[in-house]
């Protein structure tokens, strides 16, 4: 389960997350869209342990992303948006990878730019 809390941070006057809050599911796919300057990198950037937010909070399996990122650290992977991989997979292979890691109960969280769709993997 991943959880945001409404999350705050500013870069001296300029806002980049304000109060943002949801949650994230077992089995789940969460698409995070928006344009360039919306904040989703500083929100992941928060949620990965490499910024603290000035205000909220973040929970990924119950556990506070701000007082235990070492816990943290051991149960997340970030798969940055440009990688080798994508290179190498159809999108059909893409697909079928995805379903294989949500059916071996994995939780995944994409960070994605644009309004392109990304589907909900649960029931």
């Amino acid at each position: 389960m991943i959880e945001a809390l409404a999350l705050r941070k500013s870069y001296g006057t300029v806002t980049a997350v304000d109060g943002v809050s949801f949650s994230v599911g077992a089995g789940e796919v969460f698409g995070l869209l928006g344009p360039n300057g919306a904040g989703k990198s500083t929100l992941i950037r928060m949620m990965t342990c490499l910024t603290r937010p000035d205000s909220g909070t973040s929970l990924i399996h119950g556990r506070d992303v701000t007082g235990e990122p070492g816990a943290i650290k051991s149960l997340i992977g970030v798969v940055p948006q440009e990688s080798n991989l994508d290179r190498e997979l159809t999108a059909l292979d893409r697909e079928a990878l995805l379903s294989l890691l949500v059916m071996a109960g994995y939780t995944l969280l994409f960070l994605a730019v644009g309004t392109r769709l990304i589907r909900k993997y649960s029931e």
